[in-house]
C-alpha cells in the first residue's frame, strides 16, 4: 500500500483562500445590495477581479498539487 500524499499546507492555504476570494466576487455579482461591510462588491468590475484572481490563485495551487502527485508517483 502506498502512503497517502503529502501537500504543502501553504498550498492548502492558498487554494483555501482562492476559493474565498472567488465566492466573494460571485456574491457581489448576484447580490442586489452589497454588504455594508465590503461596499466595493457593488462594483461588478471589482467583482469579476475578485472571481479572477481567486480563480487563478486556485488553478495555480491545484497545478503545484498535480506537479507534486504526478512527481511523487514516479518510481525510485
Amino acid at each position: 500500500m502506498s502512503e497517502p500524499l503529502r501537500i504543502p499546507l501553504s498550498l492548502v492555504f492558498t487554494d483555501a483562500a482562492g476559493a474565498l476570494i472567488t465566492g466573494l466576487g460571485v456574491y457581489g455579482l448576484v447580490s442586489e445590495t452589497p454588504p455594508a461591510w465590503l461596499p466595493a462588491l457593488g462594483d461588478p468590475g471589482k467583482a469579476w477581479l475578485l472571481i479572477g484572481l481567486g480563480g487563478a490563485m486556485m488553478a495555480w495551487a491545484v497545478g503545484r498539487i498535480i506537479a507534486i502527485a504526478l512527481r511523487s508517483r514516479r518510481p525510485g
